[in-house]
């Protein structure tokens, strides 16, 4: 595979006549705003989050100088069954988790990668190729790992020179598939998520560890006072407040778990997140609990949600666990997707951030003893999420691609080694 990019390897001053000659064949004057495209897709709320934290950090940043689109490509471009993934995926790992780890495993190999990924391509060609010529892109940013050798492969046909970067969404088990060749540069979450990237053979100068792309509400909201988030949602002030949620897709054993943490004290309250699952969010409405509960489905208040929660219970996915670091909340990870969310769990329990418990009973034991007894455990995990997060990751991320697009070197995060 060769990785080799011009624009990285040699000077700065290459990387001003490159950019010039992108200006050139766009149709850019400079008067007109840079175009960069970020392809994403709702196969969880992990890539889309990061995709829109990474545009909001564009436009705070560098505001009428770019023009950040946001694409769906599964949805927007390919056609059956490919565009009806975000229906087909959660409940793949609903009804078939073990099939689902077993394939994951076995395509997790740059070779077999592009194998698999060179089958789907005839049915995904079209979509692909039209989805870059419509954008008349400046920069294409892919936030997911199926993306990058279709990206390549549609770059090499319409013998295009517009550069793409990889931004990495998994924490840790990153899959060979986001290490497809031709990327300008790879952004990371985490230094291990890096060396996984060296292993499927990156070259380190092309690697960047920024943390992973979210709101830039969350910094924002850390600054507000807990006691005014929590009377502007309607529950007390003072009663320990416990974040229960499923991700995006509200997956997970929200309502078992919500039931027992219910029992763990009578002064506690909570707020439950359903995700897009209606049908589960009606069950949580016409529940009576014995105690205070909150009720959302699909929120974009997930800043609020977790600046008024003492402690957050959810599934290991990395955008969750990046925005809880970033708010220093302890975090109890309920279940993870094998494969995928292996190393998410690693990663919490090692940096001492949280801990993983699938049984629903025990959690709420661990919720008790917290809030009973564990002010001391309590503050240290919340310690330990604040020294691991990465709050200004999507600015970052921002700034490594407008820098790439003005023709400068530039540094995002760290390199790594």
């Amino acid at each position: 595979m060769n990785y080799t990019m011009a624009m990285i390897h040699n000077p700065s001053d290459r990387l001003g006549r490159e950019s010039a000659d992108r200006e050139s064949s766009s149709g850019r004057t400079p008067s007109r705003p840079w175009r960069i495209l970020l392809l994403t897709a709702n196969t969880g709320g992990g890539h889309r989050s990061s995709a829109e934290a990474t545009q909001e950090a564009l436009l705070h940043s560098f505001g009428d100088r770019v023009e950040v689109t946001v694409v769906d490509l599964f949805r927007s471009y390919l056609p059956f069954p490919l565009h009806q993934i975000d229906w087909i995926y959660p409940r793949i790992i609903r009804y078939g988790e073990q099939g689902w780890k077993f394939s994951w495993d076995l395509i997790n190999n740059p070779s077999r990668s592009s194998k698999f990924l060179r089958f789907f391509w005839p049915l995904a060609r079209k979509g692909v190729i039209r989805a870059i010529r419509e954008s008349r892109a400046d920069m294409i940013v892919s936030f997911h790992p199926a993306f990058n050798y279709p990206i390549q492969w549609a770059k090499e046909i319409l013998v295009s020179d517009v550069p793409f970067i990889t931004v990495v969404t998994d924490l840790l088990s990153i899959h060979a598939m986001w290490c497809a060749p031709g990327a300008a540069f790879y952004m990371l979450p985490t230094e291990d998520a890096s060396k996984r990237c060296l292993d499927f053979g990156v070259p380190r100068e092309l690697i960047r560890v920024s943390g992973l792309p979210i709101s830039l509400r969350f910094e924002r909201e850390l600054r507000e006072d807990k006691i005014k988030v929590r009377e502007e949602l309607g529950i007390d002030a003072n009663k320990p407040v416990v974040l229960l949620m499923g991700g995006g897709e509200g997956m997970g054993r929200l309502f078992k778990i919500a039931k027992e943490v219910e029992g763990a004290g009578p002064d506690l309250q909570m707020l439950l997140v359903a995700g897009r699952r209606e049908d589960l969010r009606e069950k949580l409405e016409r529940t009576n609990w014995m105690v205070p509960v909150k009720i959302f489905g699909f929120t974009n208040e997930m800043p609020r949600l977790m600046r008024a929660a003492d402690v957050v219970v959810t599934k290991a996915g990395p955008s969750t666990i990046a925005e809880a670091l970033a708010m220093g909340l302890p975090i109890i990870l309920s279940s993870y997707i094998q494969g995928q969310e292996d190393g998410n769990r690693t990663f919490v329990e090692e940096c001492g951030a949280g801990i993983y418990e699938p049984d629903p009973a025990r959690i709420a034991e661990i919720i008790r003893d917290l809030f009973l007894h564990g002010s001391g455990k309590m503050d240290l995990m919340s310690s330990s999420a604040m020294k691991n997060s990465r709050p200004a990751a999507a600015l970052n991320v921002a700034g490594a691609i407008f820098s790439m697009l003005e023709g400068r070197n530039f540094a995002a995060g760290e390199q790594s080694g």
